[in-house]
C-alpha cells in the first residue's frame, strides 16, 4: 500500500479516521441509547415489541429505497473525485422515484397483511425517517472521502441529540409508542440538514457570473444513465435485500411465532448487539475509499488491507465477547431492569456473531471494490437462506434464543463463502495465524472473569472490577502471544491529540 508523506501511512490515515468517525458514531449512538432505555423502560414490553416490529418492517423495505446505488456512488465518487458532483444529481433524482416506490410498498404491504392503523401510521412515520436517513449518508459520504470523517460523526451526535430530546419529551407527553417514530423522523431530519450544509463545498457549483447553487437540485437521469447506474448496482440491491433477512427476519418471525412480548424482549438485547456493530460500520466507512483506490493495484495490496483488517476485527470481537457473555446478566438488569432479565441469555449468544460479522463487512466492500458485487451477493443469498431456514427451525424451539442462535451460525456461514470467494482472486490471507492469539487470549480471560466470580460483588461495581480485570489479562495474554508489539503501541500514540503525544525519537537515515 502506497504511504502518505511522512509518517501518515494508509493505516494510520484509516486508524484516525476510524477513530474520529467513531466518536461522534459513539455519541451518537449513547444519545440513541439513552432513548432506547427511556422507551424500554416507559413502555410495556408489549408495546415495546411493536415499537421494534414496526421499525424492523419499515427496514425491510431499505433496500427498494436504494436498490445499491448509494454503495455505487461510494465506490465511483472515492475513485474519480472531480465526478462526484454530477454524480451526486444523478443519485439524488433516482433516489426521489425509489423513495416514491419505497413509501408506497411498505404501507401499502403493511395495510394488506392486516396491519392495525397505529401500526401502518408507525410504519408510515418510519420509512420517511428512513428515506431522509438514506439522502443524508450521500452528503455523508462527500465528507469521508476528503478524509472528514469526524465532521460525518458530528452530524449523528446531532441526529441522536434531537431525537432523544423530543423522544423524552413526547412520552412525558402521553405519545406512547408514537414518541420513538416521531423522534425518529425528526432526528433524521437534522442528520439531513447538517450532513448537507457541512458537505457544501463538495458538491455546489461556483458560477463566475452568478451566486453559487444553495443545493444540487435532483437531476433526473436519462434512460441510459439509469440503466447503466442501476445495471452496477444490482448485485448490490440483492445483497441488501440478503442482509436484510439477516438483521431483520428473526424480528417478523418471532412476531408472528411468539408475539409483541418476544420481540420486545429480543429487541432489547438486539440493541445492544447493533450498537458493537457500529464499530465495524465505522471502520469500513473510513476503509472503503481507500479499498476503492487500491482495487486496481497488485494483489499483494489488497492482501495486506484484508489481513491487517481481520487482525483488528478479532482482537475487538473476541475480547468484547469475552467480557459481555460473562456480564450479560448483570449488564441487562441495570441498564433494562429486571422485566428483561429473561433476555439475558441471548445477549450472550448475540456477541458471539461479532467476529463473523466485522469481517464479512470487510470482504463485502473488498468485493465490491474488485468489482466483484456479483460474488458477494451469491454468497449472502445462500446464507440469508440458511438464516430464514434456521429461524423457522429454532424460534418455535427455543424461541428469542434460537433467533440468537440462528444470527450466529448464518453469520459464520456467510463469512467462510464470502472467504472463499475473495480468496479466489487474493489467496494467502492468513485467517488461521490471525485468530489463534485472540481465542487463545479470550480464553485466558474467561478462565480469570470465572475464577473471580464467587468474590466478586454483586451490581455494578462487580461488573467493572470482573470487566477490567478480564480486558488486562486479554491484553497481556496477547501481548505474550506476539499479537501486540511496538507498531501497536506507535499507532495509539498517533491516534491521542498532538498535544498529548510524546516525542519520538527519529530512526537515523
Amino acid at each position: 500500500m502506497s504511504e502518505a508523506p511522512g509518517n501518515d501511512s494508509t493505516t494510520h490515515q484509516v486508524a484516525r479516521g476510524t477513530v474520529n468517525l467513531l466518536c461522534g458514531m459513539a455519541g451518537g449512538k449513547a444519545l440513541d441509547f439513552g432513548l432506547y432505555v427511556i422507551l424500554a423502560r416507559g413502555l410495556q414490553v408489549e408495546q415495546y415489541g411493536r415499537h421494534m416490529y414496526a421499525l424492523s418492517f419499515t427496514l425491510l423495505f431499505s433496500i427498494v429505497a436504494d436498490l445499491g446505488v448509494g454503495t455505487v456512488f461510494a465506490r465511483d465518487s472515492s475513485q474519480d473525485p472531480e465526478s462526484s458532483r454530477a454524480l451526486l444529481r444523478t443519485t439524488l433524482g433516482l433516489k426521489v422515484l425509489l423513495a416514491i416506490a419505497t413509501g408506497v410498498a411498505a404501507v401499502g404491504v403493511a395495510f394488506a397483511t392486516g396491519a392495525s392503523p397505529a401500526t401502518i401510521a408507525l410504519v408510515a412515520l418510519f420509512t420517511l425517517g428512513m428515506l431522509i436517513n438514506q439522502v443524508a449518508g450521500l452528503f455523508e459520504t462527500l465528507l469521508r472521502n476528503e478524509n472528514r470523517a469526524g465532521v460525518a460523526g458530528l452530524s449523528m451526535v446531532a441526529q441522536s441529540l434531537i431525537a432523544l430530546t423530543l423522544g423524552g419529551f413526547l412520552l412525558a407527553l402521553g405519545a406512547g409508542v408514537f414518541s420513538g417514530a416521531l423522534a425518529y423522523l425528526c432526528g433524521a431530519v437534522v442528520h439531513l440538514l447538517t450532513a448537507a450544509n457541512w458537505s457544501r463545498q463538495h458538491w455546489r457549483y461556483e458560477h463566475a457570473d452568478t451566486a453559487p447553487e444553495r443545493f444540487p437540485m435532483p437531476r433526473f437521469p436519462s434512460l441510459t444513465a439509469s440503466t447503466t447506474l442501476i445495471r452496477n448496482a444490482a448485485p448490490l440491491a440483492l445483497t441488501g435485500v440478503f442482509l436484510t433477512l439477516f438483521f431483520r427476519a428473526d424480528t417478523v418471525i418471532l412476531n408472528a411465532v411468539r408475539g409483541p412480548e418476544a420481540v420486545g424482549l429480543y429487541g432489547s438485547v438486539f440493541r445492544f448487539f447493533e450498537a458493537l456493530v457500529l464499530v465495524s460500520v465505522a471502520y469500513r466507512s473510513v476503509l472503503f475509499p481507500f479499498m476503492a483506490r487500491q482495487a486496481d493495484r497488485p494483489v499483494e495490496a489488497l492482501r495486506v488491507l484484508c489481513r491487517k483488517s481481520f487482525r483488528v476485527h478479532l482482537i475487538f470481537t473476541v475480547g468484547v465477547a469475552v467480557i459481555v457473555s460473562s456480564q450479560a446478566q448483570v449488564i441487562v438488569n441495570l441498564v433494562l431492569g429486571a422485566r428483561y432479565a429473561s433476555a439475558a441469555p441471548v445477549l450472550a449468544i448475540l456477541v458471539w456473531a461479532l467476529p463473523a460479522v466485522f469481517m464479512t463487512d470487510t470482504l463485502l466492500h473488498l468485493l465490491l471494490a474488485q468489482h466483484r458485487q456479483a460474488a458477494s451477493a451469491r454468497s449472502i443469498a445462500l446464507a440469508a437462506a440458511a438464516n430464514v431456514a434456521l429461524n423457522l427451525v429454532l424460534i418455535p424451539r427455543w424461541g428469542i434464543a434460537g433467533a440468537g442462535m440462528a444470527l450466529v451460525g448464518s453469520q459464520v456461514l456467510c463469512f467462510g463463502l464470502m472467504f472463499s470467494e475473495f480468496r479466489r482472486t487474493v489467496p494467502g490471507v492468513g485467517l488461521a495465524y490471525a485468530i489463534r492469539a485472540p481465542l487463545l487470549a479470550g480464553g485466558t480471560a474467561a478462565l480469570a472473569m470465572s475464577a473471580l466470580g464467587p468474590v466478586s460483588p454483586d451490581g455494578m461495581t462487580g461488573m467493572v472490577i470482573s470487566g477490567c480485570i478480564g480486558g488486562v489479562v486479554y491484553l497481556a495474554a496477547l501481548a505474550l502471544l506476539g499479537a501486540l508489539g511496538r507498531e501497536d503501541a506507535e499507532l495509539m500514540q498517533d491516534l491521542l491529540p498532538s498535544a498529548l503525544r510524546p516525542e519520538r525519537q527519529q530512526e537515523p537515515a
